[in-house]
């Protein structure tokens, strides 16, 4: 538990149903008595809020029990412990329809009937938007692919998103710009409109598809975070505009059982909005 002066405090993230964001319950901690009750037991939640039309109101009680492998220190702001948690029913078993509840129990039954473990690898692709700042070095249209600064602009945010991202999880492979780059987005949206934007992207190592998926929504609520901090805008969105590139999102899978490691790819885009398998590739676990 982190605290700052006296003060003390925990927040305790759990994954939103339907569009894998954060949802946070900040809890202010005044003994130690009071945190050990907290990590040991969690907290009660409505499920009815949470999960609505799914739970009913007059059994609406959920519970978030702490991931304690997954705690870090919030990097914005006044530190505190932050705590990825599951979600509990009453009887203190998993919520059948939460998002990482499928997972873990699909990852459960497949390493069950198989004796194999199932490991995946997320990368991000987004598109950091800003108000323009400069026409010095401009970005070549479609050349962005793996650009330098002074070209590319957001080169500290990215390395700032990265260095979170690796302290907090350890499985970050690398980080580079994309192929595109919008000199003035058009759009209905105040948000966005006449901002410019650069396409990057950031790349995990393999890890347990549990953690994998833990990481994901971690990633997400990371880099929005920094993006806010510099007065930026990230948006996964697979289509800012028909003319630029769409971003795809790829998860590569690997079956491990026996020294060979089994590998297929996942990728999803405008183009290709149903799942696409790879050959199964085999290759000896290093």
């Amino acid at each position: 538990m982190s605290s700052s002066g006296n003060r003390s405090s925990a927040s305790l993230f759990t994954t939103r149903l339907w569009n894998g964001k954060y949802k946070e319950l900040k809890v202010p901690v005044s003994s130690r008595l009071q945190a050990e009750r907290l990590l040991a037991d969690g907290e009660r939640v409505d499920g009815s809020s949470l999960f609505k039309g799914m739970v009913e109101s007059t059994l609406s009680d959920l519970y978030v029990a702490p991931v304690y492998k997954s705690a870090f220190l919030n990097p914005f702001g006044e530190p505190s412990l932050e705590v990825t948690c599951r979600y509990l029913t009453r009887e203190s078993t998993l919520v059948p329809f939460a998002p990482d509840s499928i997972l873990q129990n699909a990852a459960s039954l497949f390493r069950r009937n198989s004796g194999c473990d199932l490991w995946a690898l997320g990368e991000l692709e987004f598109f950091l938007l800003s108000d323009p700042a400069s026409n010095l070095y401009p970005l070549p249209r479609q050349r962005g692919y793996h650009a330098s600064g002074p070209f590319v602009k957001s080169g500290a945010v990215l390395d700032e998103m990265v260095r979170y991202l690796m302290q907090i999880t350890g499985a970050i492979k690398y980080a580079h710009s994309e192929v595109g780059g919008i000199d003035e987005v058009r759009s209905d949206l105040d948000e966005i409109k006449g901002k410019c934007g650069e396409q990057l992207e950031i790349e995990f190592l393999p890890t347990p598809i549990e953690d994998a998926g833990d990481y994901l929504v971690l990633a997400r609520w990371l880099i929005r975070n920094v993006a806010y901090r510099h007065g930026c805008l990230a948006t996964f969105a697979p289509k800012i505009e028909e003319a630029w590139p769409a971003m795809v999102s790829t998860c590569t899978w690997k079956c491990a059982a026996k020294g060979i490691m089994r590998c297929c790819i996942w990728a999803s885009s405008p183009r290709r909005p149903a799942a696409s398998w790879a050959a199964f590739a085999h290759t000896p676990i290093l």
